[in-house]
């Protein structure tokens, strides 16, 4: 297969290609952050952060080595190794986005009916989230790139001057520092939730060919400063909630980032409405999320489809964002739905996202050690 820039004419940039990362992962981290950590670890959660930040950074790590397999060409590529063992994974792939996409759609519309929007009923939150979505995801990955970076730079700022106005409201300073573990299975629990606001950090495998040859080095490297940059934000944010709340109120919390943002003074910001901010915002980040998994999914989907054309695309993306939204068929017990799927995707996330880099660069290790002395074996015969 031809390198996708050669194809398409058009190249991302290793600013654009760290935006997609981000904004394919870090908006798991509102709502329910940071409760399960300090419900498993107490004031250790910001250990536990750490913990799962050094994780992410090695995950981050094994699927750039994937991405730079088959340099221009996506994990499609990487995936022919294992033969026909390579469907049930192409399936499995495309699965694992549509779940991180149901999980977060349900965990957002939740929030939006119980505290914004009481008389919407979720399927009509759903679906606007959606068609939003699939409006970004409608034209590919470089449009969609383009778009996320001019509709995350408000984001980034709003979250700076939100993180620094919340220094206001705390009121235990010497919880900012962090204890021991109580138990070391506290600890390993707390740094598996602690991963769940990183799941998703796999799709810079489909993204990496569309970044220009003479850039994608410089991509790579970029990549880890964009994750350093969201370990800050969400340390930084751990903290705020932490001096604030205390370690003993924040398990009885349903959403601590949401409520630590109703807290603050809106003479801080300037602003008469700043619910109508965050909600704005929020939203933002939200369409974003979706946008990317609608577009790895469809992508991913691409050796059963065959397809050639962007309208092969865009009716992958369709199913795919219909799929999604198939969540919310028939549910009566919302947060129920949500702990069963945050469980099983934060479960399955954990294995998918070190299992699987590692399985594809030790099956096309070993495809080129065998293609290598495929022509020695054959000289000797």
């Amino acid at each position: 297969m031809a390198d996708r820039t050669k194809v398409l004419g058009e190249a991302l940039s290793p600013s654009q290609l760290g935006t997609l990362l981000v904004a394919g992962y870090a908006t798991q981290a509102l709502c329910y952050f940071p409760r399960p950590q300090v419900t498993y670890a107490g004031r250790a959660a910001l250990l536990t952060e750490v913990a799962a930040g050094l994780a992410a950074a090695l995950g981050l790590w094994l699927w750039i080595r994937v991405a730079a397999l088959h340099p221009g060409e996506s994990p499609e590529a990487a995936l022919r190794a294992l033969g026909p063992a390579q469907w049930p994974l192409v399936i499995g792939i495309a699965a694992y986005h549509i779940l991180l996409g149901m999980n977060w759609l349900m965990i957002y519309t939740s929030v939006l009916h119980g505290i914004f929007l009481e008389a919407t009923p979720l399927w009509a939150l759903a679906g606007a989230i959606l068609a939003e979505s699939l409006y970004l995801a409608w034209n590919q990955v470089v449009p969609l790139a383009r778009a996320l970076q001019s509709l995350w730079v408000p984001v980034a700022v709003f979250t700076v001057f939100s993180l620094a106005g919340g220094m206001a409201l705390i009121r235990h300073p010497r919880l900012l520092w962090p204890a021991l573990p109580p138990t070391a299975r506290g600890f390993a629990l707390g740094s598996l939730h602690g991963l769940s606001a990183y799941l998703g950090l796999d799709a810079v495998a489909w993204f990496y060919p569309y970044v220009h040859p003479a850039a994608r080095r410089t991509a790579g490297r970029h990549l880890f400063w964009w994750l350093a940059g969201s370990f800050a934000a969400f340390s930084w944010a751990l903290e705020d909630v932490m001096g604030t709340f205390g370690p003993d109120f924040i398990p009885a919390l349903r959403w601590p980032m949401a409520q630590f943002v109703r807290l603050q003074s809106l003479a801080t910001f300037y602003v008469n409405k700043f619910g109508l901010v965050v909600l704005l915002l929020w939203t933002v980040t939200s369409v974003s999320f979706e946008a990317v998994h609608i577009t790895v999914a469809a992508q991913a989907l691409h050796p059963l489809g065959g397809y050639r054309t962007r309208a092969g695309f865009r009716w992958h993306a369709a199913v795919v964002a219909l799929l999604i939204g198939g969540v919310l068929v028939g549910v009566r017990s919302p947060y129920r739905v949500q702990h069963l799927l945050g469980t099983t995707t934060l479960l399955t996330g954990a294995v998918y996202t070190f299992s699987l880099p590692l399985l594809l660069l030790g099956a096309n290790a070993l495809a080129g050690r065998w293609t290598a002395a495929g022509p020695r074996a054959g000289e000797g015969s």
